[in-house]
């Protein structure tokens, strides 16, 4: 009798179990719930889907794609994640994973995933990109540029790649790559302020300085409508000595956009340089009253309140600054003058001491290394 009831327990037990697995007519239905636009059921129906689908490698990366374009993304990181488990050398599992994971903003995880993917296609653009680009929000930026440069070697146009890169390249202070790469990405894509903006910051880091002013002048000629543009060109300009030219574009800047925070202090400043203290103490205060917790501002009315002999007036700024950023040696440098200029000696050798300490603490961080890339552009070492 045992004998006859086991082989039709081991029936029944298969037959539940592909009763169990997901149907044309389940993925069907469910997309048909989709398009009624009803979340709070299509998340109900979803989880008993996947529940069902657990041992489904291929139900779990089509559940997981459904979820994913309509926005379900914990879900659909959920299927892709068992789909991964079940099939590891699954790449579409994994690279799905890993575009779920950069959706939802958690970047090392994606990075690891779509390394994953990479080491299992490593012709797949998309995967070394979204790689590159999950570690550029993370502190590995190193890794960043190499997942980068291997994406761009399988498609050298792609002007979203390269421009990535150019960023990468000038925020870890590689200019030359960062003026090379960017120039690429300018030429795929003229009318993108941003990448023309950057190219001419890489050019000014790479000390090509007539390269910096010529990319800025085509851009003002280009986008003429821009602040951001007006203001880039008036910062080279100012770096050529061609100081009225600069105060021109800089009131062009300000012309398009009265609250061009740099463009104001960059014509302060100038105003400064040709002695008119003060308009310039009359735009920092403006700059300062609009934006107080604004830093560089407040230094430059502390410089313009020294220049106008208004020590009591600067001290406090100068004090709070030295507060909020105790290894800064620039306020003490002038908190030096303006205790000298009241009269106070004693008070002016104490922060000359400070100055002087915090000075040697932060070339000593830098070493040789950190005075020599700052002197002379480097270029990445893969």
């Amino acid at each position: 009798m045992i004998r006859k009831v086991l082989p039709c327990l081991a029936l029944l037990v298969a037959s539940l179990c592909r009763a169990q697995n997901l149907t044309d007519a389940d993925l069907a239905g469910f997309r048909h719930l989709i398009a009624s636009g009803d979340r709070t059921r299509v998340a109900e129906k979803a989880d008993a889907l996947l529940a069902r689908a657990a041992d489904q490698p291929d139900a779990l990366l089509l559940l997981g794609q459904l979820l994913g374009g309509t926005g379900h993304l914990e879900r659909a990181e959920r299927a892709f994640s068992r789909a991964a488990v079940l099939v590891p050398e699954s790449f579409p599992a994994h690279f799905n994973l890993g575009l779920t994971l950069y959706r939802e903003q958690k970047f090392a995880e994606a990075a690891a995933s779509l390394g994953r993917a990479a080491a299992l296609d490593a012709r797949s653009f998309e995967a070394h990109y979204l790689r590159g680009a999950s570690l550029a929000r993370t502190p590995e930026k190193m890794d960043a540029i190499r997942a980068l440069r291997q994406a761009i070697a399988l498609r050298p146009q792609h002007s979203q790649a390269l421009a990535l890169l150019g960023t990468l390249y000038l925020e870890t202070r590689y200019p030359l790559d960062a003026a090379d790469t960017l120039e690429q990405a300018a030429r795929l894509n003229p009318s993108d302020a941003k990448l023309g903006l950057l190219l001419a910051e890489a050019q000014h880091a790479s000390f090509e300085f007539d390269k910096a002013l010529a990319t800025a002048q085509e851009l003002v000629a280009r986008l003429p409508s821009s602040a951001d543009v007006w203001f880039r060109s008036a910062y080279e300009l100012e770096t050529a000595g061609r100081f009225d030219d600069a105060e021109h574009a800089l009131e062009k800047a300000l012309a398009l956009n009265p609250k061009h925070v740099p463009s104001q202090l960059a014509l302060g400043r100038l105003q400064m340089r040709g002695g008119r203290i003060a308009e310039a103490l009359q735009r920092f205060e403006a700059v300062v009253g609009s934006s107080p917790q604004n830093r560089e501002a407040r230094l430059e009315l502390a410089k313009a309140l020294l220049a106008q002999n208004e020590t009591s007036r600067a001290i406090p700024v100068l004090l709070a600054l030295a507060r909020e950023a105790p290894t800064d040696p620039i306020p003490h440098v002038l908190l030096t003058q303006a205790y000298r200029a009241a009269g106070d000696a004693q008070a002016s050798a104490l922060e000359r001491a400070r100055y002087l300490e915090l000075s040697r603490s932060r070339n000593e961080a830098g070493g040789m290394s950190g005075a020599l890339s700052a002197s002379k552009p480097r270029r990445f070492q893969p």
